[in-house]
């Protein structure tokens, strides 16, 4: 009996709304041209957006940007530096007026 019940949930499907469950829908008569039209704009519109956001990331965001010359930088800058200015980095100070981009790579590295 279990087994019965769960073959035939298993075989039904619940459309949840969203855009790939109304595709399903594409090109059928009972909804017109006009809705049919609109529903492949969404379609299309939805596949671009996705791509985007793929290509970004796989463009973007999928390279270490803390490669070895950024670090090989840093630990220049870090070893001609005051104590002052490395406190000042290291303390976030607003008030620096120096090295900002220091203190500025500090804080993303801190935030992530």
């Amino acid at each position: 009996p279990a087994l019965r019940s769960g073959s035939r949930k298993a075989s039904k499907y619940e459309f949840n709304e969203s855009v790939w469950d109304a595709s399903l829908f594409l090109g059928y008569d009972g909804l017109g041209v006009c809705a049919n039209g609109l529903l492949c704009i969404g379609v299309l519109l939805n596949v671009a957006l996705q791509a985007a956001l793929c290509w970004i990331i796989a463009h973007e965001l999928s390279f270490d940007s803390y490669d070895d010359d950024f670090m090989r930088s840093l630990m220049d800058w870090r070893s001609n530096a005051t104590e002052s200015v490395l406190e000042a980095v290291c303390g976030e100070d607003p008030a620096l007026s120096t090295a900002s981009f220091q203190a500025d790579t500090y804080s993303g590295a801190k935030e992530f």
